[in-house]
């Protein structure tokens, strides 16, 4: 599987000679499941199966962080080459944060950070 390298703005980057950069296989799927816990339902154009109805549970007030965890989970396991899949998520002050750790096929593991969605009272 070869993903195109995205930085941290979620943009792909170019090497020296100008061309697309791919990340490694490990980083891959890594990435791949970022992608997959970002998208919307309905958002993939070709398969609106895909995503997770953040707006009707991600975004509301006190979210129900099981049901969460279990969509981001769902999620990450649809990824090719993804064993298992843990799920931390943490909800005060009106942020919610978490943390997945995926176990590949292989054994080996990664971290992927879900990032802080913060809600306004």
């Amino acid at each position: 599987m070869i993903s195109l390298l995205l930085d941290n703005n979620w943009d792909i980057t170019l090497n020296e000679n100008g061309s697309l950069k791919t990340a490694d296989p490990y980083y891959s799927i890594a990435q791949n499941v970022a992608c997959a816990v970002r998208l919307f339902t309905n958002d993939a154009y070709f398969n609106t199966d895909k995503g997770i109805p953040h707006f009707n549970t991600t975004f509301q007030r006190n979210p129900p962080l099981s049901v969460i965890r279990s969509y981001i989970k769902d999620a990450a396991l649809s990824v090719s080459g993804v064993k298992n899949a843990e799920v931390v998520l943490n909800y005060e002050n009106g942020m919610l944060t978490g943390e997945i750790t995926i176990t590949l096929e292989n054994g080996e593991t990664a971290r992927i950070g879900t990032g802080i969605i913060q809600y306004k009272e």
